[in-house]
């Protein structure tokens, strides 16, 4: 009975501790997109700015293009989600609109899935991304 108390007691700490990561400041700066293609011709970064603004920088191919789109995190005890907002396609890539279930979050390591378009269709709404704080 004593170690069903001590484990209960370590489960709901564990859950108070996760639940206490601030995404809101964790998040800010710049961070490289990982691109799964072998044979990449340029970058992806993108810049999350304490205002709820991200910008989006691609040099994929000719010149330089920007997009700028809103973000939020939405965060319960079990989950947390990334919404963007406002995104538009850009040469080679598609808007980012949707939310984003945050898999991985640690200091220098983003790695989220979309589950839902920005207009709430789940269909065809897959898009991985992993990101890299730059340094």
């Amino acid at each position: 009975m004593k170690s069903l108390k001590i484990t209960l007691l370590l489960f709901v700490g564990v859950l108070i501790f996760n639940s206490c990561k601030n995404y809101e400041t964790d998040i800010l700066g710049t961070w490289n997109f990982q691109t799964f293609d072998n044979s990449p011709q340029g970058s992806v970064t993108w810049a999350f700015k304490d205002d709820g603004i991200l910008i989006r920088t691609s040099s994929l191919s000719e010149g330089i293009n920007f997009d700028t789109c809103n973000y939020s995190i939405d965060k319960n005890l079990f989950k947390k989600h990334l919404i963007i907002t406002n995104s538009k396609d850009l040469p080679g890539l598609t808007s980012l609109n949707g939310k984003y279930k945050i898999e991985v979050f640690k200091e220098d390591i983003l790695k989220m899935t979309r589950f839902e378009l920005g207009s709430g269709e789940s269909a065809g709404a897959y898009l991985r991304c992993e990101l890299f704080r730059k340094q």
